[in-house]
């Protein structure tokens, strides 16, 4: 047998009559001709060769074309057998399929076209919009694949739109007084970018020269800041917005702000003899400043008139919009009076009441500070609060008003109960303390905790708490085994 050697890639066994090629390449894709011959004579015979050949995207362009216009983004890519192409918005698993995009995600207005050329070892995809939204803006992934492997390439759609000023329909006017100058911002959506004009009156303010209106920026965001040093200035101000597509106009309003309104009312509703709590009824509401604040002076009644009040203030997000005086001496007559707040200033008083605080008694009873959990299973029971421990609890709670005698000691008293909820009395102690830590619990166990303030003239009622202990580590155990 003799092998016949050649320069190039290609080797045939002139025996066998295989052809082996070395290295092999696209190029090498086509008809061959197997050519026999002997001294009876000859034949021939035709092969095709199919080189397999990974895909690979030579081409897809980023496109920019106008809303409601028509658009497409083409693909173009390489391999053997020719690569079948499609498309998917870049983040969605969706992937466009041949024809109308309707199935799926309800598109009626986008085409898949796909060609390809089978001796080539190209194809083509063309994925068009029939007419061009803004939300087909971004990024749309080519897929290239065939039988070898898969290729991906990303393209962009931009779209282009007229300016619009969607995004600011619902911004409240613009507050100012006492000559303080004035931002009102105007920014606008749009792609090419948009210039902006602002306009007073329907006339150009670039154009009046006056130093009370002054403009930064041309655009997509303006600014423009006024000192209204008459009143003719609190008016609305248009600000236009152009593009080659188109422009939008926007009103922004200046108006002046003034400080709130009287207090129509406040009523004491909580008296001790060292503090009084106040329901205090917000003055007529009405589109401006918010309140940043309720203020009271009050005096004693022998007081002739108010240069000597005392003064005190309150945050208004009070949620249940009750607010207190302290530190007032028992058996003292009173008088308040009241005002809201804000930026502007204080507003006029008014509201006024008289009260006189309470005798010297007890203290009255703690609040105690823990966050009530109700029991899902059954709404009949009481909310109790649960104890990230199994064997101690530490109980919070605020100081109780001392009702004109200093608080000397508080009283604690917790016992384990049954299910019924009903005290056992025998397991019952006792704590004489400051805020402190039971020890000593019994674990997964409900207890009611009463805590009591004492001063010298008698103990007050007390708060009661219902805490349930955290299940021990023995048998938390069991329930693994």
């Amino acid at each position: 047998m003799i092998l016949c050697l050649y320069e190039n890639r290609f080797q045939v066994n002139p025996l066998t009559g295989q052809l082996n090629i070395l290295r092999l390449t696209k190029d090498d894709y086509g008809n061959y001709t197997c050519h026999a011959k002997n001294s009876a004579g000859e034949d021939k015979a035709k092969a095709l060769i199919n080189v397999l050949i990974r895909p690979r995207i030579y081409e897809l362009f980023n496109i920019t074309r106008p809303e409601n216009e028509e658009a497409e983004i083409i693909c173009k890519a390489t391999g053997r057998p020719p690569p079948e192409i499609t498309f998917r918005r870049l983040g969605s698993s969706y992937e466009f399929i041949p024809g109308i995009q309707e199935s799926l995600l309800g598109y009626t207005s986008i085409f898949l076209e796909q060609s390809g050329d089978e001796y080539k070892g190209e194809s083509t995809g063309v994925l068009r919009f029939e007419t061009l939204h803004r939300s087909d803006d971004g990024l749309y992934e080519c897929i290239a694949r065939n039988r070898v492997d898969s290729a991906y390439k990303n393209g962009h759609i931009t779209v282009e739109y007229a300016p619009t000023f969607e995004h600011m329909s619902d911004l409240p006017p613009v507050y100012t007084w006492n000559e303080q100058r004035a931002n009102l911002s105007c920014l606008a959506q749009g792609f090419p970018n948009a210039t902006i004009e602002w306009k007073w009156y329907e006339r150009p303010i670039i154009e009046l020269n006056d130093p009370n209106l002054q403009i930064e920026g041309n655009g997509p965001r303006s600014d423009l800041l006024v000192i209204p040093r008459a009143r003719g200035y609190y008016t609305a101000y248009k600000c236009v917005a152009r593009n080659r597509l188109g422009q939008a106009e926007y009103f922004m309003e200046l108006r002046e702000a003034h400080i709130p309104d009287v207090i129509p009312q406040a009523k004491s509703v909580v008296v001790t003899a060292t503090t009084i709590t106040f329901e205090i009824l917000s003055p007529p509401y009405y589109p401006g400043l918010p309140i940043t604040a309720f203020a009271a002076q009050y005096k004693d009644r022998n007081e002739p008139d108010w240069t000597n009040a005392y003064n005190r203030s309150w945050s208004p997000d009070s949620p249940d919009s009750k607010f207190t005086v302290e530190g007032l001496r028992p058996q003292t007559f009173y008088d308040f009076r009241f005002a809201a707040l804000n930026k502007v200033g204080l507003g006029q008083w008014g509201a006024y009441v008289a009260q006189a605080t309470s005798v010297r008694s007890a203290p009255e009873s703690p609040k105690i500070l823990h966050n009530l959990v109700q029991n899902i299973d059954n709404k009949d029971e009481e909310p109790f609060v649960v104890s990230p421990y199994s064997d101690n609890f530490e109980l919070s709670w605020s100081i109780a008003p001392d009702n004109g005698a200093p608080i000397n000691f508080y009283q604690i008293r917790y016992c384990p109960v049954d299910g019924a909820f009903n005290d056992i009395v025998q397991l019952c102690k006792m704590k004489y303390v400051t805020p402190t830590k039971m020890t000593e619990l019994r674990d997964d166990t409900y207890y009611r905790i009463q805590i009591s303030a004492h001063n010298e003239l008698g103990m007050s009622n007390p708060a009661t708490l219902l805490m349930k202990t955290a299940v021990g580590e023995s048998k938390v155990n069991n329930k693994k085994k």
